[in-house]
Formats: C-alpha cells, structure tokens, sequence
C-alpha cells in the first residue's frame, strides 16, 4: 500500500512557496534598507560612499537569512521525509 502523499509535494506548490518567501524577504529587507536610511539621513550628514556600504551591507545579510533558511527548510524536508518512508 501506497502512503499518501503530503501537503507539499508538487513542484509547483514548492515554487510557489519560494517565490512568495523571497517576495517576502526582499520587501522586509527593503523597508528595513529604507528605515536604516531614513534613520542615517535624520541623524548623520552621511555622504553617498557610506550610503553604498551600508546597503551593501544590508543586502548581503539579508542574502545570508535567506540561504540559512532554505538551508534549514531543506534539512527538516529531508528528515521529515525520511520518517515518512520509514
């Protein structure tokens, strides 16, 4: 007998979900990039070279959350389909 399959199965829906993750994340991490210069403007005369570091900066982290949660989405995906053929 066959087990049923689960919830997120179908490629489509797993591109889906990716899609709308990093939909997800670059809107935080923009919204976060334009508080973070909002922020810089109010409080510091801060000239463009800084500006540039700065988001650079934010970017790359952001990058950083993204592949660290992927990474640990696809670990738990393994071991949850490792107990199912068990």
């Amino acid at each position: 007998m066959q087990k049923p399959p689960t919830h997120f199965t179908h490629l489509s829906t797993q591109v889906g979900l990716i899609l709308w993750r990093l939909g997800a994340y670059f809107c935080a991490g923009y919204l976060a990039y334009r508080g973070v210069m909002r922020l810089l403007n109010l409080l510091l005369a801060v000239d463009i070279p800084t500006k540039i570091i700065v988001s650079l900066a934010l970017s790359i982290s952001g990058l950083l959350f993204i592949f660290a949660s992927l990474i640990l989405e696809r670990i738990q995906d393994a071991r949850n389909e490792r107990s199912l053929r068990d």
